[in-house]
């Protein structure tokens, strides 16, 4: 998923209450933008959701007094349909408009930024988040990105300084405290990574992300004991990597409008259930559609084509899974079972290993190591 650069022009709409010099409202033609190629096969409630809001849109954009504040909402409302659903391009499309007609509008930006930066356009999402700070500088999850994007320039000096900045707007922002905490491992300063850390847990002590990053660092400074009880306080089914919710209010909001995942989710159960595993990879494949990141999903599809004995697929699904969920017990014994049944021994020892890591006492786990 490539791009070019930003490429907005930052159009200036007329605000409310103009006054002498204010910039004139944008007069560029409207640019369509097209409901979903698979709209059809898409469930009825999310089928009202891109109704509705194309409806809307279509109303305002012929409504030839419409102000621009109000047409960028309506686009920008299209945008955010198209954002959930993981339909990328016409999102972009959408939220250009929106920046377009309402430049000053700092949401609009952001999520344009988002938006490319999902589609692999990292100059032009950084650029955008920085046009965010300009309009709105105690945005916290725009300096996130941007120290994110500096540690893995190697520009480790501006990374802190955005962090830090960060923790003075947000003294209790767990992430900037991770952010911090990797960029001492990076200068092979573990002592002051895992103080970072601890920072972070005395504000949220029951965030299992943080016991698992202390987790690690204590390994490599070799206090097992001390590493094995935060290890403990990290239940498999709910920590997936070193992500913490942190408050984003506009991308929580195109997170809120997901809800085709959990229908298909529980369609796919009952048909795992039932056996009926090809009919439940339709229902897995479209719950990652709707939501890439769903563990659960991407569990079940691994699980449904061994069944089926697509024994590379899953394979794959699960190694998909694993890299993103490092510490997904379940998905290490099953990808573990299934290396063991194509004779593959070694590879599934150091799974298995790798799962009884996270949770010793693991029954399935421990039942594999045993027939070895």
């Amino acid at each position: 998923m490539k791009r070019t650069a930003f490429g907005i022009l930052f159009l200036v709409a007329c605000m409310p209450a103009c006054g002498p010099s204010d910039p004139a409202p944008s007069t560029k033609a409207s640019l369509d933008i097209e409901l979903p190629t698979d709209f059809a096969d898409l469930d009825a409630p999310i089928r009202v959701q891109f109704e509705k809001r194309h409806e809307t849109l279509d109303r305002v954009l012929h409504d030839s007094e419409a102000p621009g504040q109000r047409r960028a909402k309506a686009y920008g409302a299209v945008g955010e349909i198209h954002f959930a659903y993981n339909h990328l391009e016409s999102a972009e499309e959408a939220f250009r408009q929106a920046v377009e007609l309402a430049p000053l509008e700092p949401r609009w930006v952001y999520l344009l930024a988002r938006v490319q930066q999902d589609l692999g356009l990292t100059e032009a999402s950084d650029e955008g988040l920085r046009r965010v700070l300009e309009l709105m500088s105690e945005h916290t999850p725009s300096r996130l990105i941007l120290a994110d994007r500096a540690a893995q320039a190697g520009e480790a000096a501006l990374a802190a300084t955005e962090l830090e900045e960060v923790l003075r707007l947000d003294p209790a922002n767990a992430k900037a405290r991770v952010g911090l905490a990797t960029l001492a491992l990076q200068a092979n300063q573990p002592q002051a990574a895992l103080e970072h850390i601890q920072e972070a847990l005395a504000r949220q002590p029951s965030a299992a992300p943080l016991h698992y990053q202390a987790a690690l660092i204590l390994r490599q400074l070799g206090d097992l004991e001390s590493a094995q009880r935060h290890l403990a306080r990290v239940p498999a089914q709910n920590v997936t990597q070193i992500h913490l919710v942190t408050s984003d209010p506009w991308m929580n909001e195109i997170e809120q409008l997901r809800i085709g995942a959990r229908h298909h989710d529980q369609r796919a159960m009952r048909h795992l259930a039932a056996g009926r595993y090809e009919l439940a990879i339709v229902e897995l494949r479209q719950a990652l559609a709707a939501n890439p990141d769903r563990i659960y999903a991407r569990h079940g599809l691994g699980a449904a084509m061994a069944q089926l004995g697509r024994t590379e697929e899953a394979l794959g699904e699960l190694r998909t899974l694993i890299e993103q969920a490092p510490n997904h017990v379940p998905s290490l014994v099953l990808m573990a079972r299934i290396l063991l049944e194509v004779g593959r021994s070694d590879e599934a020892t150091v799974l298995i290993d790798q799962a009884l890591l996270h949770d010793p006492e693991d029954a399935s786990a421990l039942r594999l190591l045993a027939g070895l």
